[in-house]
């Protein structure tokens, strides 16, 4: 067994998640104990050790891993142990990374421009081989040839190429997956028939984790790990199997927390549970004895459901829930459901994510209910209020910045502090009012740093900050707001240096605000300005002693500097356009050589716009639309968006060679798209 000498408890915790999403599905439990050893079976990897949508979720794994680590606390570079740590332990038992899925492409009849997606294939078992086993040949390719080789056999397509490269030598010397049954005690493959309440509630809390942070298979894992612990209980007539409250919310909060983009009824699942636990839509497979076998609900119970909701925009469903549990506690009069401010404050969150033009006025409604309430449990808190200014900060409203004056004297009414978030939202409201909201958000910036300065610490400005007002100084359109916005940059790299706070760093969202903000812009050098920040955070993730803090661009930075080539603005003279078309060849390019990220659909269509803009009309145009579209087809990211790029910049010769013989759009030219 890997020795767990001088690893770090959190590292250990993230490596068992890493060993179990990353395809070692027995290396958690190896190297961590029992508490996590049956997740990966209930995603459907049995001992067959295949998943169905393996090839296509790894490569979103890797993101959602990262996320979970700076959750946990943990610096980026502990990402890179954590898997080291997961890797090893699986290898020295014999685990590997799960074969990919083979897929068959059915393609149904016209006239639909673009095809349904085809259905896959069962799974495909056993070892798979790489097309190239040689590091010398997978040395000659490019990144983004070995990231389609890794898509072949499954693997993680993120990393340096050297990665890549390791990663594809070892699915080439990769043992066939085990099939069939096991004799005896299966535990070695992380498995009981019967397990102790503990385990479950363990199972169940790592798999509400990995919901939290964007697994699309936890949903199913949960269910089923639930549905195997109720029918243990059922027929094993064991009491103390029976699934509590707690167990029910574990579930309750897989559903509710889940993507809304991935599980978009999550919510709605989790409602229905709640409502079996509240007894009103118990199904009759949920009886035993003719006595219904469900514990009642608690507040947590509530809160979970609002809150699933509340991720989804739906604020009148969030207000059903929360007249249920109110009339439920006034029939009652059960102490555990009494509604609080943090339930509350979930009919605020759930009003602002709505979007809805009623959120502003609602959300005042909610506030003042907490505030006549009169009582300790409800009173407002600066959440409550700071969701209330941003449901006026987000509604285009020209008076939002004066609503927001009128909730901070509230605010003090009540004996609660300004604080950061509050005066964040008034930033924010500021781009509601045209040029003159810029001028006054940069002046309370200056004035929150000031405040700082003197040891106000309620006021620090933090990164969403300085993120509003160069989203303000963009709204703005006027001339000078690009250099005011790379002032601030700078303003933050000062902050950070004078108070030792990494956290003041400008970050990968602080930079791509700058960089729209010059894409969006009217300036001359609109284009060289924008790669110009691109390169500098190319620059200082290069650096050898860079910090973990460095900003790495990612897609939106590339496809912002191709967009601001694609809007370059009309008569510029022809060496201007020349030098902006350079500039979004190279960010093209670099972007498709890029270690981080790859070109999508939107890369090739804003850059053939591009060339609509910058090149004249003629053969050499032809040429390079010709390759670029060639080359987008080849990696499967034609979309409506590239098709209407290309109509539009391609002559009606290169229209006709490029669509010869095509009645409808293959599925190979769109394969890559996400649905």
């Amino acid at each position: 067994m890997l020795s767990e000498t001088g690893v770090p408890p959190k590292v250990k915790k993230l490596a068992s998640f890493v060993a179990v999403i990353a395809g070692y599905p027995n290396a958690g439990c190896r190297m961590f104990g029992r508490g996590w050893q049956d997740i990966h079976q209930t995603s459907g990897r049995q001992e067959s050790g295949v998943s169905s949508d393996h090839d296509i979720t790894q490569s979103r794994r890797t993101a959602k891993m990262t996320k979970a680590m700076k959750q946990e606390g943990l610096a980026p570079r502990k990402l890179a142990t954590a898997v080291a740590v997961a890797a090893a332990s699986a290898l020295l038992h014999g685990w590997h990374p799960l074969p990919p899925v083979a897929s068959a492409f059915v393609f149904p009849p016209p006239p639909p421009r673009f095809p349904p997606r085809p259905a896959a294939s069962p799974p495909a078992v056993g070892r798979l081989s790489p097309l190239l086993t040689s590091r010398e040949e997978l040395e000659g390719m490019t990144v983004l040839q070995l990231k389609e080789q890794l898509r072949i056999v499954g693997g993680m397509v993120s990393g340096r190429k050297s990665e890549l490269i390791d990663r594809l030598l070892l699915a080439g010397a990769r043992p066939s997956a085990p099939t069939g049954d096991c004799d005896g005690d299966d535990t070695s493959l992380g498995r009981k028939s019967v397990q102790t309440y503990g385990e479950y509630k363990d199972r169940l809390e790592a798999l509400a984790y990995l919901s939290s942070v964007g697994d699309d298979e936890a949903v199913v894992r949960s269910q089923r790990v639930f549905d195997e612990m109720y029918e243990n209980f059922t027929t094993e007539d064991d009491s103390s199997l029976e699934p509590t409250t707690e167990i029910y919310n574990l579930l309750l909060a897989t559903y509710a927390e889940s993507d809304p983009r991935l599980n978009p009824k999550g919510a709605e699942k989790a409602d229905q549970i709640l409502q079996w636990m509240e007894g009103s839509a118990l199904p009759e497979e949920g009886r035993r004895g003719g006595v219904p076998s469900i514990s009642p609900p608690n507040l947590d119970s509530y809160v979970a459901v609002m809150r699933g909701y509340a991720n989804r925009g739906q604020p009148m469903k969030t207000e059903s829930v929360f007249t249920r549990m109110e009339d439920r506690y006034l029939t009652t009069g059960e102490g555990t459901i009494k509604p609080n401010t943090s339930v509350y404050n979930q009919r605020l969150r759930a009003w602002l994510k709505s979007g809805s033009n009623m959120a502003p006025s609602c959300a005042e409604d909610v506030l003042a209910e907490m505030i006549d309430a009169c009582e300790d449990n409800v009173a407002p808190d600066t959440e409550s209020f700071a969701r209330t200014m941003d449901c006026h900060a987000v509604s285009n409203s020209k008076d939002a910045p004066n609503k927001i004056d009128d909730l901070l004297v509230q605010m003090k009414a009540l004996g609660l502090e300004h604080t950061t978030v509050v005066y964040n939202a008034k930033l924010k409201s500021f781009g509601n009012i045209g040029p003159s909201g810029a001028k006054e958000a940069e002046e309370l910036l200056q004035w929150m740093i000031k405040q700082y300065d003197e040891g106000n610490g309620l006021l620090k400005p933090n990164p969403a900050s300085f993120i509003n007002v160069i989203n303000t100084l963009n709204k703005s359109r006027q001339m000078g707001a690009p250099q005011k916005a790379d002032s601030l940059l700078i303003t933050m790299e000062r902050l950070s240096q004078s108070s030792g706070d990494a956290e003041l760093q400008p970050s990968v969202r602080a930079y791509n605000a700058c960089i729209r903000c010059w894409a969006r812009s009217f300036e001359t050098d609109k284009v060289e300005s924008a790669r110009c920040l691109l390169d500098k955070m190319l620059e200082a993730g290069k650096s050898g002693n860079a910090p973990e803090t460095a900003p790495m661009p990612n897609l939106l930075s590339y496809n912002t500097v191709l967009n601001a080539a694609a809007f370059y603005n009309k008569g510029r003279s022809r060496e201007e356009k020349f030098a902006a078309f350079q500039v979004a060849a190279s960010t093209l390019n670099d972007l498709r050589m890029s270690e981080h990220c790859e070109p999508d659909h939107v890369s090739y269509g804003t850059f053939l716009r591009a060339c609509l803009v910058l090149m004249p009309s003629s053969a050499r145009r032809d040429n390079v639309v010709e390759s670029i579209f060639k080359t987008c087809r080849q990696e499967g990211k034609v979309s409506q968006y590239v098709l209407d790029s290309l109509l539009e910049v391609a002559s009606d010769s290169l229209q006709t060679a490029l669509f010869e013989g095509v009645d409808e759009i293959p599925f190979e030219w769109n394969r890559n798209i996400e649905s």
